[in-house]
């Protein structure tokens, strides 16, 4: 018998029996056609499968591409699928959240790490801030320290010191004077009324038994109180009939009045009476009352009920302040308005009032991002938005708190009204000078070119002969402007001789060559009569003294060949008896005049004063006459000499 081996497969989905060496009498049905990978086989008669078989893929690469992040195609009996990629190949995702270290592949899906942004510092807050999309760890005020606020060190002062903490150290002020106080071994003493704070320390202030009577001994006796006993032996008690005359006795409190007890003058004690205690000088006490001659009184309740609130009264107004202290004072409790939180606190109602938090949260300090004045401690926000007063964004700050140069981040902390810092980046800017008021004595306010364009930084005022543009820059309130530009100058300050810089300085107001001068031209001089010589006025000179120009000349004429020396200008120039001779090419020369009746030449002004040459007549020569100089009667050459303008025969008819 012949023995067969028969395979079963599972091919396509379908359980098939798979013949090898078969005997006749095994026959396996199998449908005409069924699908092997895409391809097609088909039943013969003898039930035997042809194979028809044509794969999809032979290789990885004639696969994908991939469907996701992290898988990769790959070819499988010919067939393409996918499979998921090694763990930690970086992948990619759509949106990257802030602070996104990357993507890598975990059992075929992409997982993205995101920085925790932890510095292992528990002193700071760490964030990530999605804005710049990077990490900020900002340190936790007073973390680890010893406090966080003053009252924090409450319990570590007594009652005529405030409490304080700086840099996390707990400290302390003096409460202010007059502060009420006591101390427990003052309890039960008849002999002290009250306490009062006296630079930080509790002073008793002993009650006053002064009866002021002479003759009694005055103590007090802490069980009892006062004790007045009367002296008779050599003390004169003062007689009286009626309380008047007893007014010269002195009373030390406003508790005790002067009376006439039994004919005598006593001290009575008005127990019972209001009173104004320590004089009205101290508003936190009230209440006062006379008892035992003294005016005692209560401190003011200045407690606001809140244990996390630090409660004062001063003396000076009575006003009770509560300080706010700590930034879970009060806790995060839900609320819907500010008025339902704690002072300090402000009702947070989040970016968009209808889906805020509604907590309690303590006022925020200047520099903070703010939307409303509610949230400052301050009570002013802006810098970015500001409407009426339910709307504003920007920083928390005090107006008017910063000056010129302090960094800033609102317009209006700057006492100037100016920063430079602009919405929405706040810098820190710093706070800009709009004019010289902005800035400190001796500075001015530089506003750059054209008046605007600069730096609005306020800058040193400059010294003597500094350049300038302008007076409010200059120490001496005064730019003086010349061809060479401006320089700082106290007008007339500086005397002949001294070093200058500018005419202006100088009390004769001429600065030549560094130095004060009386002069630098001839016109700062008296124009008749003297000239400008090396910075100092000089006489000008006469006839024949050597000189350089005509300046220098009293007859305003300096000429000559090989040295020049003053001449005459005109014939007014020269003595009497003589003319200027202005002769062409030469030097002017005084002469002496030409006679009356001598011949003339016109023109030359020979004839010396008051005579002129007179053309002459037919038939004679020009000669020199003084017109209407001659009476009837004196000897004459010509008419024009006679008054009576008639010469016959050589005298004037």
């Amino acid at each position: 018998m012949t023995k067969y081996m028969c395979n079963a497969a599972i091919l396509g989905g379908l359980a098939v029996a798979f013949i090898t060496g078969c005997g006749e009498d095994v026959v396996t049905a199998l449908p005409d056609a069924f699908a092997i990978g895409g391809d097609t086989q088909t039943a013969t008669d003898s039930g035997v499968a042809v194979d028809t078989f044509q794969p999809e893929c032979t290789s990885d690469e004639q696969c994908g591409p991939a469907t996701a992040p992290c898988e990769i195609p790959i070819c499988v009996g010919g067939t393409c699928s996918m499979a998921p990629a090694a763990d930690g190949v970086t992948c990619s995702v759509g949106s990257p959240q802030p602070c996104s270290l990357g993507a890598a592949c975990k059992a075929g899906e992409c997982v993205e790490v995101v920085d925790d942004c932890d510095d292992d510092d528990s002193c700071t807050d760490d964030l990530c801030d999605a804005q710049s999309n990077s990490c900020t760890n900002t340190p936790i005020e007073n973390c680890g320290a010893e406090c966080a606020v003053d009252i924090d060190c409450a319990a570590k002062v007594d009652g005529c010191n405030v409490p304080t903490c700086e840099a996390g150290v707990c400290g302390s002020n003096p409460a202010p004077d007059g502060t009420p106080c006591t101390e427990e071994e003052w309890a039960g003493d008849l002999c002290i009324v009250a306490g009062r704070c006296e630079a930080g320390a509790c002073t008793a202030q002993n009650k006053d038994c002064d009866d002021s009577v002479d003759c009694t001994v005055d103590s007090c006796a802490p069980e009892t109180g006062c004790v007045n006993t009367e002296e008779t032996e050599g003390c004169s008690v003062v007689e009286c009939t009626a309380a008047f005359e007893c007014v010269d006795i002195l009373l030390s409190s406003p508790c005790k009045k002067a009376d006439c007890v039994d004919s005598k003058c006593v001290v009575v004690n008005l127990d019972g009476d209001a009173c104004a205690p320590q004089g009205g000088t101290n508003l936190c006490l009230e209440g006062g009352s006379c008892l035992d001659g003294d005016c005692i009184a209560t401190a003011k309740e200045c407690d606001d009920g809140i244990e996390c609130t630090l409660d004062s009264c001063d003396p000076e107004t009575g006003e009770c302040s509560s300080e706010p202290q700590g930034e879970d004072c009060g806790g995060d409790k839900l609320c819907t308005a500010d008025e339902e939180c704690l002072a300090g606190e402000f009702c947070d109602k989040g970016l968009i009032p209808v889906i805020g938090e509604d907590l309690c949260k303590p006022q925020k300090a200047d520099g903070a991002f703010c939307t409303g004045d509610n949230q400052c401690t301050s009570g002013a926000c802006g810098g970015c938005i500001s409407v009426g007063e339910s709307l504003q964004s920007g920083w928390c700050y005090t107006p008017e708190t910063k000056a010129v140069g302090q960094l800033c981040k609102v317009d209006q902390e700057c006492t100037s009204g100016s920063c430079s810092a602009t919405c929405p980046l706040p810098g820190p800017g710093a706070c800009e000078c709009q004019l010289d008021s902005d800035c400190q004595a001796g500075e001015w306010c530089d506003l750059g070119a054209f008046g605007g364009l600069g730096q609005n930084e306020c800058k040193a005022k400059k010294g003597e002969c500094q350049s300038c543009d302008a007076n409010n820059q200059c120490l001496s309130d005064s730019c003086s402007i010349n061809i060479d530009g401006g320089s700082c100058t106290t007008d007339a300050s500086l005397d002949l001789g001294a070093t200058c810089c500018n005419d202006a300085q100088c009390v004769s107001g001429n600065c030549v060559d560094a130095q004060c001068v009386s002069c630098s031209a001839n016109g700062d001089c008296d124009a008749e009569t003297q000239f400008c010589n090396d910075g100092a006025c000089a006489d000008k000179k006469e006839l024949e003294v050597q000189c350089d120009s005509n300046s220098e000349c009293l007859s305003g004429q300096c000429e000559g060949f090989q040295q020049k020396v003053c001449v005459c200008g005109t014939s007014e120039d020269c003595a009497d008896g003589e003319y200027c001779n202005a002769i062409l090419g030469l030097p002017n020369s005084c002469e002496t005049a030409t006679a009356e009746c001598a011949t003339c030449t016109p023109g030359l002004g020979e004839c010396g004063e008051g005579a002129i040459c007179e053309v002459a007549l037919q038939f004679s020569l020009p000669v020199c006459v003084v017109p209407a100089s001659k009476n009837v009667g004196e000897e004459c050459c010509r008419n024009k000499q006679c008054i009576s303008n008639t010469c016959t025969d050589g005298a004037c008819e």
